[in-house]
């Protein structure tokens, strides 16, 4: 998996696919893997940075105010944001 986030606010979560041989690879394809959306969230501002833990369960992404999002994986494909502001 791999995370992108964007100036129009949106983070993205992508699993990539690669083929097992070089040579398999699809000649009419400007790409050496296969890649799917498995996860998308908007944000009402830009999002500069993301990134995963070693363990790839959590992700977080960061807006351009320095705002930390963190978002914990709960399935193959399913990712749960988390409330950091949440009282006890």
């Amino acid at each position: 998996m791999i995370c992108s986030t964007s100036k129009d606010g949106k983070f993205i979560i992508w699993e990539i696919d690669f083929p097992e041989e070089i040579t398999n690879i699809n000649k009419n394809s400007n790409s050496f893997f296969a890649y799917k959306n498995i996860f998308e969230y908007k944000h009402n501002k830009p999002l500069w940075r993301c990134s995963f833990n070693d363990s790839g369960v959590l992700v977080n992404c960061i807006d351009e105010n320095g705002e930390c999002f963190i978002f914990m994986k709960t399935g193959r494909s399913i990712f749960v944001k988390l409330d950091l502001h949440k009282k006890k």
